[in-house]
């Protein structure tokens, strides 16, 4: 849970290759775990899973910037996302400049705070995610 006054995004992405169902999600939520906002966009397909909580964590902060939220605590299951947009790691390929344009979005004043949580944190993006993956047609 964020400190008083700092909002929260959780982000999730979920891929269903049977179905070709490729979706991110987000939610906002305030200090006291009041839901403000939602997002949820299927895309193309991802290079990766990685690439698509990338792809998450890239369009929940572009939300944020386009909300005007201020203090907000970002927060993924994916370690390895996590890690890739919060080192300086070189990476010249599709899913290095996602993360390096995400990276520097993450810099800006707005974002306090970067960080990996487990599943169980994440578990409304998680199972929004899931569930509009494993349908035939999604409502997002």
């Amino acid at each position: 849970m964020p400190k008083l006054g700092t909002l929260n995004l959780n982000v999730d992405a979920s891929i269903n290759e049977e179905l070709n169902q490729y979706i991110i999600v987000g939610v906002v939520r305030d200090d006291q775990s009041r839901l403000l906002l939602t997002f949820g966009k299927q895309i193309t397909k991802p290079l990766s899973v990685v690439h698509g909580e990338l792809l998450a964590i890239k369009e929940g902060v572009n939300l944020l910037y386009e909300k005007k939220f201020n203090d907000v605590q970002v927060e993924s299951d994916s370690l390895l996302a996590m890690q890739t947009v919060t080192t300086k790691m070189v990476n010249l390929g599709y899913v290095g400049l996602c993360a390096t344009e995400t990276r520097l979005r993450i810099q800006q004043p707005k974002i306090t705070k970067v960080i990996h949580v487990r599943r169980s944190v994440n578990r409304v993006a998680h199972c929004i995610a899931h569930f509009a993956c494993f349908i035939p047609s999604p409502f997002i």
